[in-house]
C-alpha cells in the first residue's frame, strides 16, 4: 500500500548558515547536489554544485532580502531553505 501524492520526508542532513547572511552563506550537506537560490520574486540568483561537505556561497553581491535556497541531491531529493541578506 503506498499513498497517492503524499511525499516522503528529507532524510538527508543539511544545514545553511549564517542566517541572516551578509555575504557567504555555508551549506553543509550529506550528499553531493546542486543549490538553486531564487529571489522571493522568483528570481534565478544562481546555481552551484555542492559536495557532501562544507560548502560556501558568495552572495555579497545580492540585494537585501528574502532569499530561497533549494538544495537538490543527485538523488533527486529536495530541501527547501529560506535566508535573510543583510
Amino acid at each position: 500500500y503506498t499513498p497517492v501524492g503524499v511525499d516522503e520526508l528529507s532524510t538527508a542532513e543539511v544545514n545553511v548558515y549564517p542566517n541572516p547572511a551578509r555575504n557567504i552563506i555555508y551549506i553543509e550537506n550529506s550528499t553531493p547536489g546542486t543549490a538553486v537560490i531564487y529571489s522571493a520574486t522568483g528570481q534565478l540568483m544562481g546555481e552551484y554544485r555542492i559536495d557532501d561537505q562544507i560548502n560556501s556561497i558568495n552572495v555579497s553581491s545580492f540585494n537585501q532580502g528574502l532569499y530561497l535556497i533549494k538544495i537538490i541531491g543527485n538523488n533527486e531529493e529536495v530541501n527547501s531553505f529560506k535566508f535573510f541578506k543583510n
